[in-house]
């Protein structure tokens, strides 16, 4: 059965929207990770023998990411909406229930609170997972470097110059790709997330249960979905 053109319309504009979010998401994610190595930075001044490395690492606040993962997620907001006005406009051919664009505004909000506030719950797991992941890499440069005989006898702050300076270059060197797989894991799940609210916000369960209804030489595309709310 062929796709319906403004079905692969719809599908084309949600990949746009979701490309330009996800772009977006990259720089953001990689501006959070290099703040949060600069919080490493300010732990390591404060450094002034080596028993206190490890525990500069441990140290590195996750509140940066927390910030990004926090402004990602509303910005799926839009991505919500288009998922609502796919979903009433179809339900319209057979309701006749039409879309009304004077309440766009009222739904951004709603969706955006919603998504933000997924971080309160599962989703708030990849803040301390992506924290993590920089303290063990951290953690990984400084044991690396405590264990070369090259730094045996060497002064504290000759080794957190050299430990610094194998951070500035993992960062450069992985950065953007890990920055990458953050943004678009999370699109992913903040993408899933909005379809399925913005569906139920319309009173149906599912949007992808979709199916032709032939009525003549007619055929209206229409959810079959199980109500929420009978």
């Amino acid at each position: 059965m062929p796709i319906p053109k403004h079905l692969k319309l719809f599908n084309l504009k949600m990949v746009r929207q979701r490309t330009k979010i996800e772009t977006r998401g990259i720089r953001m994610a990689h501006a959070a990770l290099v703040k949060q190595y600069y919080s490493f930075e300010e732990q390591l001044m404060y450094v002034s023998n080596r028993d206190q490395l490890i525990p500069a690492a441990d140290n590195i606040k996750s509140t940066e990411i927390e910030k990004f993962l926090k402004q990602y997620y509303g910005m799926f907001a839009p991505i919500a909406l288009m998922y609502r006005k796919n979903a009433v406009s179809q339900k319209s051919a057979i309701t006749g229930i039409q879309y009304k664009a004077a309440e766009d505004d009222e739904y951004l909000a709603i969706f955006q609170q919603y998504l933000q506030g997924l971080l309160n719950g599962p989703a708030g797991k990849s803040i301390t997972t992506i924290t993590g992941t920089s303290q063990n890499k951290i953690k990984g440069i400084i044991r690396n470097i405590l264990s070369d005989a090259e730094f045996e006898g060497k002064g504290i702050e000759e080794v957190k110059r050299r430990i610094m300076k194998e951070v500035g270059q993992n960062l450069r060197g992985n950065g953007w790709a890990r920055s990458r797989a953050i943004a678009q894991t999370e699109m992913i799940k903040a993408s899933n997330e909005a379809a399925d609210y913005a569906v139920k916000s319309t009173g149906f369960d599912h949007l992808k249960i979709l199916e032709y209804i032939a009525f003549g030489r007619n055929t209206a595309y229409a959810l079959k979905c199980r109500r929420l709310f009978d």
